[in-house]
């Protein structure tokens, strides 16, 4: 078996790994990608309360898709999140909104800076399921797994004699 034939599974899980990240990273640490829980009935049928939606910055938003964007300060409910369908652009490029499930448009017209992204996908359930592992039980359960994974994967490198540390 040639060097490229042993390496080659791991450039490509390299490379498909780095495309996930580049794609999903979140906003919050300087990525493009902002995961956001959705609570309140104004997007149904399209998006229930308790869905996540994950949204992406874009180049230009158009009349139709569902955006995610912070109500401007000095708003009413400044710096709420608001998920709902561009309905229209304005003149000076603020958008006009609305919800799926709503008859009168958002009073709030926020800008291409306010914009937190379009809609990429929604997890049906999955705000609901996110909230869930955001409480102390399920936290504490995944860092107990962790620990335990991190403790196994370094046994078994001493015991395969391939551990580097010193005893």
């Amino acid at each position: 078996m040639s060097q490229l034939e042993r390496h080659l599974p791991g450039v490509i899980s390299g490379v498909f790994i780095a495309a996930l990240l580049a794609l999903l990273w979140p906003q919050t640490l300087l990525g493009p990608a902002a995961y956001l829980p959705v609570s309140g009935d104004s997007m149904r049928p399209h998006i229930e309360s308790g869905d996540l939606a994950i949204v992406r910055r874009g180049g230009g938003y158009q009349v139709g898709e569902v955006i995610a964007y912070r109500i401007a300060e000095g708003e009413t409910g400044a710096g709420a999140v608001v998920i709902h369908r561009i309905t229209r652009i304005e003149r000076d490029g603020t958008f006009v909104t609305k919800g799926d499930n709503r008859l009168d448009e958002d009073p709030w017209r926020p800008t291409r800076q306010d914009v937190l992204g379009r809609e990429w996908f929604h997890v049906p359930g999955g705000g609901s399921w996110l909230a869930g592992l955001r409480s102390p039980l399920p936290l504490a359960l995944l860092a107990a797994v962790l620990a335990m994974w991190v403790t196994a994967g370094t046994r078994e490198s001493s015991v395969l004699g391939t551990s580097t540390g010193h005893f």
